[in-house]
């Protein structure tokens, strides 16, 4: 009984690989039957997180069911703190990452089947559609079923420091491109299902392939193009679309296009340039 002034030891939980300045612990979250424990200093320097679940090799045994890690991540990032929990969904804030300047900071969310059953596979990286140096985007964060919130108490928008909060919903419409206008001429391109107010590129190339993104924020993404020609930034609008129209000249006719979102790392389908 929670009121009754007393709270008996259940579990002690500890990693698997345990290490000087692990820092196990730095942060923990916890749902009905789940725990996400952070460990900033893991894995050699960037951090690891672990989801523990309740009766995971036997009854009322916390077990260990993975271990979170970002591939992208560099020494110091420290990725594990924070952490958050909710439902099938797992947040870590890495408000050290320095994809958009140093400690600009980054959020990963992981759902549980994703990958297979109890996987907890990566399903996003999300970075603040403003975010720079020092920002510490996703020094905090929460999950609340669909919809997570993220700190960066680094932001200078209103003054030095001042701080900032994101709200994101979860992207529930498949990203889709869509092509129309007779080429050469006058080409639309509208894409939908992007995160709102992110970033994203429009790549092209002459043959579909499997050309991988080289760094950013995904890299290590690969797309369906057999080479990714330089193309511009492009920002996303708040309901997740994306509009491009202009005169294409006769070279790009029958080009194959894609759409990459920068923040959650997702691609749009495999369109041609009529």
């Amino acid at each position: 009984d929670p009121c009754a002034g007393a709270w008996n030891l259940e579990a002690e939980l500890a990693p698997a690989d345990p290490q000087e300045i692990h820092r196990f612990g730095q942060s923990v979250s916890i749902r009905d039957d789940l725990i996400a424990v952070g460990a900033d200093r893991s894995n050699a320097g960037p951090g690891s997180a672990y989801p523990f679940e309740r009766d995971a090799g036997g009854p009322d045994n916390w077990g260990r069911v993975k271990r979170l890690v970002a591939i992208d991540d560099g020494i110091l990032d420290r990725f594990g703190f924070p952490v958050a929990i909710d439902g099938d969904t797992i947040a870590v804030g890495s408000g050290d990452d320095d994809d958009l300047g140093e400690d600009s900071g980054s959020v990963y969310i992981y759902h549980r089947d994703d990958g297979g059953a109890d996987n907890w596979g990566k399903v996003a990286k999300i970075v603040g559609s403003d975010t720079t140096t020092g920002d510490q985007f996703g020094n905090y964060v929460d999950v609340s079923g669909d919809r997570i919130a993220v700190g960066a108490f680094g932001d200078n928008d209103l003054g030095s420091d001042s701080g900032s909060g994101y709200v994101y919903d979860e992207i529930l419409i498949d990203p889709a491109i869509v092509v129309t206008g007779s080429c050469p001429g006058n080409i639309t391109f509208n894409y939908v299902g992007a995160t709102p107010l992110g970033r994203a590129i429009l790549g092209y190339s002459r043959q579909p392939g499997s050309a991988v993104i080289p760094t950013g924020v995904c890299e290590g993404t690969q797309t369906d193009l057999d080479f990714l020609n330089d193309s511009p930034v492009k920002p996303i609008d708040a309901d997740g679309r994306i509009t491009l129209s202009g005169d294409v000249p006769f070279s790009v006719c029958g080009m194959y296009v894609q759409v990459v979102d920068l923040v959650s790392c997702t691609m749009s389908n495999l369109e041609t340039v009529p």
